[in-house]
């Protein structure tokens, strides 16, 4: 159960490029297995890192990390949240996209929707994967995790990701992996794009705000993310507790 210790209440780069993303329908598409997922050193998601990220950021010692019924992973807050009340669904095992889970992702985001509405209570949110493939590095956090973000950011982003196009050049960031995905649900409407070109956090710059610098590494304790970090976590906090739902506190 969510435990009765609280939170203390703590007081853009533009992608560049010109080549239009594919887009395919379906999740439904097969994939490939992976191995079991096993711990990995030096993962942030993993046993051993989870929440290491918040020491010498003037972030708190303990976080929130709440458990879906029915699906295999854990819900976080971003430790560096583009918005107020963007969370992180984190598969439990160590694997490179929700679909090497084996799960069917339609069906995980569905369920996803439905457990963000109702902890929030303020209509459907935003779902986002940056799913990784297996033949070379991303960039990006290399543990499967969806991007949870709230109903106002639905707009933004899919005005950004209608118009997005993406320039193969030495300018762009570096490629994410062959067999990398991006998936994105919505109230709206939900996509997948294949593609072996997407740029690194492009998840992240879908919902930011036109004006904020996207990246993690460089939001990562400043005042504003922060502060929309310690918000979300009091309130995740809040709704956790009234909805009895399980999970618990963790000391980072």
């Amino acid at each position: 159960m969510v435990g009765n210790t609280s939170l203390r209440e703590l007081g853009s780069t533009p992608l560049e490029g010109k080549v239009q993303v594919p887009e395919v329908s379906s999740f439904s598409r097969p994939h490939a297995q992976a191995a079991p997922g096993l711990p990995k050193s030096g993962c942030v998601f993993c046993a051993g890192g989870l929440f290491r990220a918040n020491h010498g950021h003037s972030l708190p010692a303990e976080a929130i990390r709440l458990e879906p019924a029915g699906v295999s992973g854990f819900v976080i807050v971003d430790v560096a949240p583009v918005v107020e009340g963007h969370l992180l669904f984190v598969s439990r095992g160590h694997y490179r996209s929700m679909r090497d889970t084996g799960v069917d992702l339609g069906a995980l985001l569905d369920q996803l929707s439905s457990w963000a509405s109702r902890v929030w209570g303020d209509g459907e949110p935003v779902l986002i994967e940056h799913g990784t493939g297996p033949l070379t590095e991303s960039g990006c956090v290399e543990h499967a995790h969806v991007h949870v973000l709230p109903a106002t950011t639905e707009a933004r982003v899919w005005s950004r990701l209608d118009e997005i196009e993406i320039r193969k050049s030495e300018r762009c960031e570096p490629e994410a992996p062959l067999g990398g995905y991006l998936a994105v649900h919505s109230k709206q409407r939900t996509t997948v794009i294949h593609d072996s070109g997407l740029p690194r956090q492009i998840a992240r710059y879908l919902a930011a705000p036109a004006g904020i610098d996207y990246r993690w590494q460089s939001a990562l304790g400043g005042p504003d993310s922060r502060s929309a970090m310690l918000s979300t976590s009091n309130r995740l906090l809040r709704c956790g507790r009234a909805l009895n739902m399980p999970g618990e506190h963790r000391c980072a």
